[in-house]
């Protein structure tokens, strides 16, 4: 039973993760003929799946989880279901095999389309009749995606692709039009992140990450060591940061934190 439709698929798996907390088991599905045409994905939208006998208690959850969390759960509300017809056993047959041609060539001209597709995809989710998500193909490949993730009408997101897989994108947290975040993939997974602080369009600091887990930062200095901070994670939690206070090239203190990441004390290096 689909409880819900989200045009996000992080808002979907976010409220997903809720209900699955409350103990309602849920499936998070999406109309892209079994992953073969994610393009289609943001375009049907992301259901969540429910049983028929978990609903009422889905329903109540929603309701809760937007009460508490302030998360926006109305999504799509599910269609209320058809009564079938009964039909001959014959007719049954028939319509089965016309549905499964119509499918197969209607699924052939799709893949045929999309393998050869060269042009800008948009999308509208909120409906204000202005695109929010942009998606650039060349030859069926998708190379760039950006999205105006507060609906002002400009692009807060940049993700640029080689061959349909993810390279680097870029974020423009401050709204001013220009990126002060960037990240860098390897196989579609997060290997380093750079940050402008104070936006003049220069990164201020590097973090490296490893299985998509931050392990080191440095805040860039123009002293001998080359930064005045120095984080170190463990299991993606800081634990021991390394400071440069007087930024002369000699480190001065050493800041510990706990395995929840709460700061403990300070320890001269001088």
């Amino acid at each position: 039973m689909i409880l819900r439709t989200f045009g996000s698929q992080v808002k979907a798996q976010v409220v997903a993760d809720h209900l699955e907390s409350a103990n309602i088991p849920v499936v998070v599905g999406a109309d892209d003929c079994g992953g073969l045409l994610p393009v289609f994905s943001p375009v049907h939208g992301f259901h969540l799946l429910v049983k028929d006998a978990d609903l009422p208690r889905a329903e109540e959850a929603l309701r809760d989880i937007e009460a508490e969390f302030g998360i926006e759960t109305k999504g799509t509300a599910r269609e209320p279901g058809v009564p079938r017809l009964p039909s001959p056993r014959l007719a049954k047959l028939g319509y089965f095999v016309l549905g499964a041609l119509v499918g197969a060539l209607g699924y052939y001209a799709m893949t045929l389309w999309q393998s050869n597709y060269t042009g800008t995809w948009s999308e509208d989710f909120n409906g204000d009749g202005h695109p929010d998500v942009w998606w650039e193909y060349e030859r069926g490949q998708l190379i760039k995606a950006w999205e105006d993730s507060d609906f002002d009408g400009r692009p807060e997101n940049w993700h640029h692709h080689s061959k349909g897989i993810i390279q680097w994108s870029e974020e423009d947290t401050n709204d001013d039009g220009r990126p002060d975040v960037w990240w860098e993939y390897t196989h579609r997974y997060v290997t380093a992140r750079r940050d402008d602080f104070d936006f003049d369009g220069k990164p201020d600091a590097e973090t490296r990450f490893i299985g998509e887990l931050p392990v080191e930062t440095l805040f860039k200095s123009a002293n001998q060591l080359g930064y005045w901070r120095r984080d170190f994670y463990t299991n993606g939690i800081l634990r021991v940061t390394h400071l440069d206070r007087d930024r002369d090239g000699v480190l001065d203190e050493r800041l510990l934190f706990d395995a929840f990441g709460t700061f403990q004390l300070v320890a001269p290096m001088k």
